[in-house]
């Protein structure tokens, strides 16, 4: 054996470290997929008490009807806010959100800059690197490998 070649437990250690790699990449996935289930439902019960919230008319009579005709399915928040329904009522609350419009900003800002949520994804990102670096060393070791045993490359 040259210097080059692997011993089967330092293989077996390679693929170990693999394993493990791939372990934590699924680990850092389901940990985000759980963490995006658990943001969607907070949303969704978020919308959910604002509609109702409108629906009561805490939000002003003008929100109130809007909220009947979206219930209707007359219209969607999307097209009051979008300008596309041209209400008298979906009129004056665009007015109104464009004067709170630099507040809001800021708080998507500040919302983006969540560094919780910063941390995830460079964690995510260090792992698919540790395993891609496992994987080139893996592929490379196999190749050594292989041709130790005299098994051509392709």
């Amino acid at each position: 054996m040259n210097g080059d070649e692997l011993t089967s437990s330092e293989f077996e250690s390679l693929l170990a470290e693999l394993a493990e790699a791939t372990a934590e990449i699924e680990r850092e996935t389901r940990a985000q997929r759980d963490a995006f289930r658990a943001q969607r439902d907070a949303d969704r019960e978020r919308d959910d008490a604002a509609a109702a919230a409108r629906r009561n008319g805490e939000h002003g009579r003008d929100w109130q009807v809007l909220q009947q005709r979206i219930d209707l399915s007359r219209t969607t928040l999307a097209d009051i806010v979008n300008g596309v329904d041209d209400s008298d009522e979906a009129r004056q609350v665009r007015r109104v959100m464009q004067r709170g419009l630099p507040e809001a900003r800021q708080q998507f800002a500040d919302l983006a800059a969540d560094e919780q949520q910063a941390d995830a994804v460079r964690g995510i990102g260090e792992a698919q690197a540790e395993l891609a670096r496992t994987i080139d060393r893996a592929r490379a070791i196999s190749l050594d490998f292989a041709g130790g045993l005299g098994i051509p490359r392709a």
